[in-house]
């Protein structure tokens, strides 16, 4: 998929869906790490920078991520529950990309439960 952006699982992928060449996959079950994979950029790239925000039209956060073609977003401080908007841009010495449309991601509850309380051993009639 060239210039594609796709967020997968380090597991199994399924696609949901794909707008301006991005594509959101989602794990089948459970935890997993996820992670932002694209094609590299044509031309002299430094290196690349995920941008990353709760609205569509204000990604307000960024991090230079290096020459990479792919990134863990399980490093970036999201909260679980929340919606967030992710792109990337690549960059030179010179200027940076347009960044990709945005893609929705909701990072899943890996909360365990607390242990059963209450409990006891006891004889049945």
């Amino acid at each position: 998929m060239r210039g594609g952006y796709k967020l997968a699982t380090q597991k199994r992928r399924f696609i949901l869906g794909a707008v301006c060449g991005l594509v959101l996959a989602l794990p089948s079950i459970g935890f997993a790490d996820w992670w932002l994979v694209w094609d590299p950029a044509v031309g002299s790239v430094e290196g690349y920078k995920v941008y990353y925000g709760t609205s569509y039209n204000n990604l307000t956060k960024s991090i230079k991520v290096g020459n990479v073609t792919e990134y863990n977003l399980n490093k970036l401080p999201l909260k679980e529950n929340v919606q967030y908007f992710i792109t990337v841009s690549a960059f030179n010495a010179v200027m940076e990309s347009d960044p990709a449309a945005p893609v929705a991601f909701t990072p899943e509850d890996s909360t365990p439960p607390s242990p059963p309380t209450g409990f006891k051993a006891t004889a049945l009639p």
